[in-house]
């Protein structure tokens, strides 16, 4: 992991806590066709992201198009998901 990603990850999970989804999602779009290449810890940020902004589908549906990178997410991506997804009184998927 490079220091450069570590400060992407910082940079955008302060942009969704501030509510400025714009802009972390433009800086997201940068690291997927540039360098520093996202890690899981990018997505599981972004991922967080959508649900602390009750984006729950959007969240799941960046889960399941993620299937050809070359990381498995972790039990922190689903627990972030179940946690969404419990608050929001949500047993299922079907957001």
């Amino acid at each position: 992991m490079t220091t450069d990603i570590v400060a992407y990850n910082v940079l955008l999970s302060s942009l969704f806590k501030d509510c400025r989804f714009e802009e972390a999602m433009n800086n997201f779009q940068e690291l997927i066709t540039r360098s520093p290449e996202p890690d899981v810890v990018t997505y599981n940020t972004v991922i967080c992201g959508y649900c602390f902004l009750d984006k729950l589908k959007k969240a799941i549906q960046l889960c399941e198009t993620l299937s050809d990178r070359p990381f498995r997410f972790t039990a922190i991506t689903f627990t972030i998901l179940i946690d969404a997804l419990c608050g929001k009184g949500r047993g299922n998927a079907n957001v």
